[in-house]
């Protein structure tokens, strides 16, 4: 008897999917997103000289399920606290950089405080994946040593 009870809720909720009637708290149980990255590459970088280098890496966003999801980008500070000075370490030496959202490098990335901006986005297409260019920069004119220099961000993606 279990059984046929079960069954009977279990085809009005596949009915319901089918119609687009299921809440929303089932909707998100039933669905996923997932982020990958090609991290912001720098290369080779002559801090000393007066001309700021660039780099781009990608974040990708990846949504399935039962619905069309909106979501948010959010970038943390690294390990500088500050999204308007991030920095990159090389043990105690530090170099100056930024991560920014458009081409022309004046909307830095972040959580959408302290002067900084995040992200909005929907997938249309459930199981498409979204890309979204990072842009970096290191201005010129630093006094740093030889080394290699990295930082850590955190990337949030909320939907």
């Amino acid at each position: 008897m279990t059984s046929l009870a079960r069954r009977p809720a279990l085809l009005i909720l596949l009915a319901a999917v089918a119609i687009g009637i299921v809440p929303q708290r089932a909707q998100a149980q039933l669905s996923s997103c997932s982020v990958s990255l090609l991290p912001v590459s720098f290369g080779t970088v002559d801090a000393s000289s007066p001309i700021t280098t660039t780099g781009t890496g990608t974040i990708t966003v990846t949504c399935t399920g039962l619905s069309l999801f909106s979501y948010t980008i959010r970038l943390s500070t690294g390990g500088s606290g500050s999204f308007a000075s991030r920095r990159m370490l090389s043990g105690s030496n530090q170099l100056q950089y930024n991560l920014y959202r458009d081409i022309t490098r004046t909307q830095v990335w972040g959580d959408g405080t302290g002067g900084s901006y995040s992200v909005t986005g929907t997938i249309v297409i459930l199981g498409s994946a979204i890309p979204y260019p990072v842009y970096g920069s290191i201005p010129g004119n630093q006094n740093v040593s030889s080394g290699t220099y990295s930082d850590t961000i955190q990337v949030t993606v909320t939907y």
